[in-house]
């Protein structure tokens, strides 16, 4: 899977994240990123900010 990790600092944070809970982290982020088009901001281990 190749990594989208936006190279943009984020300036402003959103006033409410929400937070889901997933089973397969690294399939999750290739959905979300690939077919959703969201962008990894952040990431550490079993926690990733799109």
């Amino acid at each position: 899977m190749t990594e989208n990790v936006s190279l943009v600092p984020v300036t402003e944070w959103a006033p409410l994240v929400p937070e889901v809970m997933v089973s397969d982290l690294p399939c999750s982020l290739d959905v979300y990123t690939r077919v959703f088009g969201f962008t990894l901001h952040h990431t550490r281990p079993g926690f990733a900010y799109l």
